[in-house]
């Protein structure tokens, strides 16, 4: 294990995804992590990290020990699967690392698709699964559309309110556009997501414009205020709050899920994690022929940016910069440096 020992000798230049996945994975491991959900977690943070989502990257290293040093994860694998219906998987954890789970539910609902048409997985009370994009982008490289969303612990208000009962809700989809290309979107369903929120406490700044409300319930800019009031639904109207309800709902009760105001464990270990992920695939060719739609889908994206030149095909630009780290290795960052400076 050398370059675990000696990681200085990258100092200011790029570090190779080997260093960072080996510190990553020993990290774990010394708190009884499996080094293959060790792996497929190091995997998930380091896209997240190279691709610019640095709130779902490395950082997370930190919370994820908090929460097996906690109690609130459980470092050993505990998962059972159930087949409630020919496409529809369903998998209960016992508070297991979340990353490997979501994997795994990814691959079951993209080949339930390729089966079926359609494909359903439901992941129940596994840990933090990151960065959606990364299960989307899995399913899409096999030819199906894919729809990822997941419940987290609540951190929205409701127009009107001050009250935080909905989570920020992401939702990922992706699907292919032909000779290996792929379209991904990823967002939260609030003005902004929590890590945003903390990154600007963290740097000492406010939003530009008011993205929450405070503990009374005022519309603020103020990162510190927004986090003891709520963040604002996407839009910051009805219509958003519907959006992220939806999501909610679909990873929440309807696969056998706790509501969105109930859930806790998801971003501060105030218990076992209790929230739920939703994995939906289509397979394109079950329509009709993958290249016509391919063809129809480019035509629209090409019409798109000819109109509106901000619109570009999502996931590309990102895509290409994990593609450079994983050759070139990564520009040391401070995030960077706290975690290698973990095992040094």
């Amino acid at each position: 294990m050398q370059h675990r020992r000696h990681w200085r000798h990258w100092r200011h230049r790029r570090i190779p995804y080997r260093v960072l996945e080996e510190h990553i994975l020993e990290t774990l491991e010394r708190r009884g992590v499996d080094p293959a959900d060790g792996r497929v977690t190091a995997r998930v943070l380091l896209e997240a990290e190279a691709r610019g989502y640095p709130a779902q990257g490395v950082r997370r290293v930190a919370e994820i020990c908090r929460f097996l040093d906690q109690g609130a994860l459980s470092p050993r694998r505990s998962c059972s699967m159930s087949e409630p219906a020919p496409a529809i998987r369903v998998f209960r954890s016992e508070g297991s690392l979340g990353h490997p789970i979501a994997v795994e539910a990814a691959d079951a609902a993209a080949a339930l698709a390729r089966s079926y048409g359609i494909g359903c997985a439901a992941v129940l009370g596994a840990g933090h699964i990151g960065y959606l994009t990364h299960y989307a982008e899995r399913a899409a490289a096999g030819g199906v559309f894919c729809f990822v969303t997941t419940t987290s612990s609540p951190a929205v208000a409701p127009p009107g309110s001050r009250e935080r009962l909905l989570g920020t809700n992401p939702l990922a989809y992706a699907f292919p556009l032909g000779d290996g290309a792929i379209f991904c979107a990823d967002f939260a369903t609030s003005e902004v997501s929590r890590g945003e929120v903390l990154e600007r406490l963290e740097s000492g700044t406010r939003f530009d414009r008011p993205v929450g409300v405070d503990a009374a319930g005022a519309l603020t800019a103020d990162p510190s205020e927004i986090l003891q009031g709520g963040i604002l639904p996407m839009g910051g109207n009805l219509k958003g709050t519907l959006v992220n309800l939806l999501l909610a709902t679909l990873a929440g009760p309807l696969v056998g899920g706790e509501p969105n105001h109930r859930i806790a464990g998801t971003r501060w270990p105030d218990g076992r994690p209790n929230k739920s992920d939703f994995f939906l695939c289509i397979d394109v060719a079950a329509f009709g022929e993958q290249d016509v739609f391919e063809a129809r889908v480019r035509s629209l994206l090409e019409a798109l940016m000819g109109a509106c030149p901000p619109f570009h095909v999502s996931g590309q630009h990102s895509r290409a910069l994990w593609e450079a780290a994983l050759r070139e290795g990564f520009e040391e960052t401070e995030d960077l440096r706290q975690l290698l400076s973990v095992c040094a």
